[in-house]
């Protein structure tokens, strides 16, 4: 659909990329956009998952999760082994957004998890929304999906709507570097400057004046303000 994945649980669809990205031995960030039919009753709505059903392992990023508090309609990051008490039951303890994410418009949700630190969740940019103590991560040998989650050996569907720009960093993104993911969801964090605005083409008289603007943005660590250098023919305007 566009460039999005457009996935449909009833036919089994999502995409599997085999075992790869055994994340959490040292922070990590998932980051997608999801659109799900309005009123989504999906239970457990997985759209990127690393996880073998039944067992407390791997990662999930999803919405609709349906044992914990105020899990239906919001999404969740499911990411390491910490369980707690309810209702006589022991479940395992994910932090949970507060925006609602099944209304049938675009949501961005990005899932940070630090090892030693906390298990954060995001929607639609900064400030973070829900957050838990981290915990260990259980490895696994289910394959990366996007789409839905592995029960037992079988790659599962649990997921319908449309999914874009899924993105995994290896390290925790800032609350600024979610933003930019947000406002510029076509864009990827990398340690060069973004251009978000480039030049447009200009048509204009011979001798007349032409204006061209531009515009980029920096959170990396280290990148000092932005200057910007324009040339014509592969040479350095003096001054420009």
């Amino acid at each position: 659909s566009g460039n999005a994945l457009s996935l449909d649980l009833a036919a089994n669809g999502l995409v599997n990329m085999g075992d790869n990205l055994m994340l959490g031995s040292s922070n990590f960030t998932i980051s997608g956009w999801i659109k799900t039919p309005p009123g989504g009753t999906t239970g457990f709505g997985n759209f990127v998952s690393k996880h073998n059903t039944t067992f407390a392992n791997g990662y999930i990023l999803g919405y609709n999760h349906t044992a914990i508090a105020n899990g239906l309609d919001h999404a969740f990051f499911y990411a390491g082994t910490r369980t707690i008490p309810s209702g006589g039951f022991t479940i395992v303890d994910v932090p949970v957004s507060t925006t609602v994410v099944n209304d049938g418009n675009w949501h961005h949700i990005v899932g940070v998890y630090r090892p030693t630190g906390l298990t954060t969740i995001y929607v639609d940019g900064a400030p973070v929304e829900g957050s838990i103590a981290s915990s260990p991560i259980a490895a696994n040998a289910a394959p990366f999906l996007i789409g839905g989650t592995t029960a037992g050996s079988t790659p599962t569907a649990n997921f319908t709507g449309l999914v874009d720009e899924v993105q995994i960093y290896n390290r925790a993104l800032t609350d600024a570097e979610i933003d930019i993911l947000f406002v510029n969801p076509s864009v990827e964090i990398t340690t060069t400057p973004i251009i978000v605005v480039p030049p447009q083409n200009l048509a204009v008289a011979v001798g007349s004046t032409a204006t061209f603007t531009v515009t980029a943005v920096s959170t990396f660590p280290g990148n000092g303000p932005l200057t910007y250098q324009w040339l014509r023919s592969g040479t350095n305007l003096p001054g420009a």
